[in-house]
């Protein structure tokens, strides 16, 4: 079974999220009841219907409570409880999809998340392995993702550990880059989201 899988409507429905930052147009066709969004570069987004359930990151979402746009759903790096942004603000009847940095990254770009045999300790997701130790190819998939903040770098150094070849996805060159912290515009989140969904398009899913 493929770990990574794409999933169109997550992707279109953060893509027209984050092109709202910049400067654009918006459309609606009373014929056909379609919305369309044109955004600051010119490309064209087309749904069905006007967007109406918003999931948001913590940052965001405060920002859309304030002007009294409520999130469907919520995602934060930490406990919401300790995030200073959402306090005294009513969160109630929004779910809260993810708590821990990273993890609802992945499932709103449409990937799978695998539930680690041994947790880092404060973590439900995170498992630290290691390349120096056997347990380098413990969780096998169909694609391999580095870090950006230190890319080519930490990538030439992976390949020159024994262990390397362990990880199926990695013997295979099946890799990609993770954006990290710089992701902070429509543009940058669009060239990222293309990027990243090539990759998974193109992994094998007979590698695991």
């Amino acid at each position: 079974m493929k770990r990574f899988q794409k999933t169109p409507a997550a992707l279109s429905c953060l893509a027209s999220l984050l092109s709202a930052c910049g400067q654009g147009t918006n459309s609606r066709s009373t014929d056909s009841g379609t919305w369309t969004y044109v955004d600051g570069s010119g490309k064209k987004t087309t749904l069905e219907s006007v967007p109406s359930r918003i999931v948001a990151h913590a940052n965001s979402a405060a920002a859309l409570i304030s002007m009294g746009i409520k999130p469907v759903g919520i995602y934060a790096d930490r406990p919401v409880v300790q995030d200073l942004g959402l306090k005294n603000l009513d969160l109630s009847g929004i779910e809260i999809v993810g708590e821990e940095w990273g993890v609802a990254d992945f499932i709103v770009w449409g990937m799978k998340v695998v539930v680690p045999e041994k947790p880092d300790e404060g973590f439900e997701y995170w498992e630290t392995l290691s390349w120096e130790t056997s347990n380098a190819g413990k969780y096998q998939a169909d694609l391999l993702i580095v870090d950006e903040r230190s890319y080519p770098a930490n990538l030439g150094d992976a390949k020159k550990r024994p262990t390397w070849s362990s990880v199926r996805a990695a013997a295979a060159d099946a890799t990609a880059v993770w954006p990290a912290y710089w992701v902070r515009s429509y543009g940058d989140y669009a060239m990222a989201l293309d990027r990243l969904s090539d990759a998974v398009d193109l992994a094998d899913e007979r590698l695991t």
